[in-house]
């Protein structure tokens, strides 16, 4: 990369993180910033950093044990630990490596000591990262942590979900609801779920043509699940969430235009026919749910050639055409106050906690 490209990207990625001005002065490889978010009282742990040139690979260690990675083509990396505060052991380490080798904490240190008020208090009941990793709990790409046996719990609460939304959709749009990306991913890789998801995929296929009448469209399904009895809220890329029982569902405004499949503002990607139709039965937790008539042909466009590959640490990569979508499809204000967001309903809980 360029000095300007490189200068460039730093900057960029300085304003998305709100990073201080620092961070793009300093030497690429070996700034680190450690900040506690605590808007919703539950301290989200954010740490940034830039990447050594050359390489793509960044892992982040808690005392030596992995915790998850980044990677993919970007100058810098990010990993959010949601709901930190309180939750570590005094003297735990962080540490961040790459393919190169430890990433110095501000330029000297080889890790970064846990400090309050990240700091597990004497008598918390609350379950700390080290009891997470040692019960098989991974870091999700969202931030939380995830068990195998989180996943298999709420199988079957997620195929009720997904009918339910299925059912409704039939009858009010005659619009098809199919599972899409990872929860696709894992039912035709594996057979199920992924084991460290932490979502649930579907995506709804309009009949809309053009991605303005999809967000008008969009705010009247809203209107009329909530109408029904679902507890629903708009999601921050433009999908909708839909709150059934203890499990949410993500679902995914599609539509087709000139034979392409728009889902949201993730994808964006040629589509024949006969890879779309017939709708194919996936079996899941005693029952079925439809997806695509060949789905490998959308898991290889959205993954790659490698998807039958388990990649913990996969990142998406939406298209120019996909974010452009997704400018657009980001709720407007007046749906976030209408219908609310995910963190607004995060804070609402801990207020009347």
């Amino acid at each position: 990369m360029n000095q300007w490209g490189l200068l460039f990207s730093r900057l960029w990625a300085a304003v998305c993180n709100r990073l201080p001005s620092a961070f793009w002065r300093t030497a690429q490889g070996s700034y680190w910033e450690w900040r506690l978010d605590d808007n919703d009282g539950r301290g989200k742990l954010v740490i940034f950093g830039v990447k050594p040139e050359g390489t793509k690979r960044v892992a982040l260690l808690f005392n030596d044990r992995l915790l998850g990675h980044n990677e993919f083509d970007k100058d810098s990396f990010r990993f959010v630990i949601k709901r930190a505060k309180g939750r570590i052991t005094p003297g735990a380490k962080f540490k961040i490596t790459s393919d190169d080798g430890v990433i110095p904490y501000l330029g000297k240190k080889l890790f970064w000591e846990v400090e309050t008020p990240f700091v597990q208090q004497g008598g918390s009941r609350k379950l700390n990262i080290e009891k997470a990793l040692s019960n098989g709990c991974l870091l999700t790409k969202k931030g939380t942590f995830r068990s195998p046996a989180f996943v298999q719990k709420r199988k079957k609460s997620y195929l009720a979900a997904y009918l339910a939304v299925k059912d409704w959709f039939d009858k009010m749009y005659g619009y098809p609801v199919l599972v899409s990306h990872g929860t696709l991913l894992g039912l035709v890789r594996e057979g199920d779920l992924i084991p460290h998801d932490d979502d649930f995929d579907c995506l709804y296929l309009s009949t809309a043509d053009s991605v303005e009448s999809v967000c008008q469209e969009r705010h009247n399904i809203l209107c009329r699940l909530l109408a029904d009895g679902f507890e629903c809220f708009v999601g921050s890329t433009g999908h909708i969430k839909v709150r059934y029982g203890k499990v949410e569902i993500d679902l995914m405004p599609s539509w087709i235009v000139d034979d392409s499949l728009n889902i949201a503002g993730f994808t964006v990607m040629p589509i024949s026919d006969d890879e779309l139709r017939p709708f194919r039965l996936l079996p899941f937790a005693g029952g079925a749910v439809q997806a695509f008539a060949r789905p490998e042909a959308f898991l290889e466009y959205q993954y790659g050639e490698g998807w039958r590959n388990p990649d913990p640490g996969y990142r998406s990569r939406p298209s120019a055409d996909a974010l452009r979508n997704r400018a657009k499809l980001r709720p407007r204000k007046e749906d976030v106050e209408q219908f609310g967001t995910a963190s607004l309903r995060r804070e609402a809980e801990h207020r009347h906690a």
